[in-house]
């Protein structure tokens, strides 16, 4: 399995460590958190096992969030500068966990049917109501 991505930053620790940080221009809502800690993982994961001739990291001992909302822009040279208070929020690691996903979303693409939409799925209700405006405006403009 390849995995790719970008990080924002790294840090390297005292203790040989290194941590990876996703910067954010607001605070997260909650629902969205868990797909955040999955785009880290995947990205520590990468770092600690990379690509030869990638930039290696291991291990990765802190995964998180920097958010900053900003509360003022102002201006700064020939550019603009945003101010607020800085947010930390630390996921975590739980490589048992991600990789159970992971070996989910296998499952899935390797199923030779696609899934029955469900009711309960706020994404498969958004793509059959998308799917339907794309048939009546088609059939519309007929």
């Amino acid at each position: 399995m390849l995995l790719g991505g970008r990080f924002d930053t790294a840090l390297g620790f005292d203790d040989g460590t290194f941590g990876l940080i996703d910067f954010k221009t607001a605070d997260p809502r909650s629902s969205h958190l868990p797909l955040y800690g999955r785009q880290l993982h995947a990205y520590a994961l990468a770092a600690e096992q990379a690509a030869p001739g990638s930039l290696e990291l291991r291990p990765i001992s802190q995964i998180g969030l920097l958010c900053v909302e900003p509360t003022a822009v102002e201006a700064s040279g020939d550019g603009v500068a945003y101010r607020g208070e800085p947010h930390w929020i630390e996921f975590p690691r739980d490589d048992g966990h991600f990789m159970s996903f992971l070996s989910e979303i296998l499952c899935l693409l390797e199923n030779p049917s696609p899934l029955e939409a469900s009711k309960n799925c706020a994404f498969c209700q958004y793509l059959i109501s998308g799917a339907l405006n794309l048939l009546i405006a088609h059939h519309g403009a007929s």
